[in-house]
């Protein structure tokens, strides 16, 4: 009985961390963007603010880093929430991996040339491939809806890594637009795991 209420207990708190690690991402980076006055939506990225002056590269790696660590717990959450469901547990897996890119951005900024692109890359590649693994899993589970919202925010996801490869610099509204998306579903899925039902 012990053991059962602890592994509740960690998935009530890595379901939490499902909830705060995109909330603290986004409250961070928009701090970070007023602390820089010289930021512009059309010709920059986010990751510009991780070498910019003053406290808005502090805000936005470090940010970036606990959000990540935050992901990781929320992952290996879900690894157990769904501790018989093999598609669950391999999203589980690829969203590990993606928290850990989400942390290197912060680890490696854009002046640390070229790992700043490859974590940055793999980031935006492989948080649609963990959702689809989850979108997939919601559909053999019946969880309809669950499933609808994953497709729904994978979309709009892929649609946007599109654009963002294509057009270059000047993508700040575009990444947010796709991280938004990706955001949807663990806020989603952390609730229902912090209440402990799906």
């Amino acid at each position: 009985m012990k053991n059962v209420n602890n592994q509740n207990q960690w998935i009530k708190i890595s379901g939490l961390s499902g909830i705060l690690a995109p909330t603290l991402a986004f409250f961070l980076i928009f701090i970070s963007i007023l602390n820089y006055q010289n930021f512009s939506w059309i010709e920059n990225t986010l990751s510009d603010l991780g070498i910019s002056t003053g406290v808005s590269s502090l805000l936005f790696n470090y940010g970036l880093i606990v959000s990540g660590a935050l992901f990781v717990v929320y992952s290996f959450g879900i690894f157990n929430f769904f501790h018989n469901k093999l598609m669950a547990k391999i999203g589980a897996c690829v969203l590990l991996l993606t928290a850990l890119m989400m942390s290197a951005i912060g680890v490696f900024p854009e002046n640390i040339a070229p790992t700043h692109a490859y974590v940055s890359t793999l980031f935006f590649l492989l948080f649609p491939i963990s959702t689809s693994l989850l979108a997939i899993n919601f559909y053999f589970m019946k969880k309809i809806k669950l499933a609808f919202i994953s497709i729904l925010a994978i979309i709009v996801a892929v649609v946007v890594f599109v654009l963002i490869n294509q057009s270059g610099q000047g993508i700040a509204i575009l990444e947010v637009v796709h991280v938004l998306a990706m955001f949807v579903l663990p806020i989603i899925l952390g609730y229902k795991m912090f209440k402990g039902n799906l």
